[in-house]
């Protein structure tokens, strides 16, 4: 079994997602394709009420989630700018936020 591939698209506050498999068998390959669309707006909603539950739960349990949730969001701006720099750096051409 190969590992999957999955491609997103976002228009219209459609979601679209693409995934595609293949399976190896002894006289040919068997391809699967999946494509699914969901209401972008909706799984936000869903994702956001999903990660603040985790968040409380985590904090009240003594993970500190929060706090790790802001050292990971640092991390990844400081990760996103030096790849912004590396872009520009090479003459490619930045597309704003």
């Amino acid at each position: 079994m190969s590992s999957p591939q999955r491609y997103e698209w976002i228009g219209d506050n459609v979601l679209a997602t693409l995934s595609m498999n293949y399976t190896k068998s002894r006289h040919a390959l068997i391809y699967s394709f999946r494509l699914t669309f969901e209401d972008y707006r909706i799984n936000q909603i869903i994702l956001k009420e999903t990660a603040e539950r985790d968040r409380t739960e985590g904090d009240a349990n003594g993970w500190n989630t929060t706090v790790a949730l802001v050292k990971h969001a640092e991390n990844r701006r400081r990760e996103i700018l030096q790849l912004e720099e590396n872009a520009k750096a090479r003459g490619d051409r930045i597309i704003s936020r």
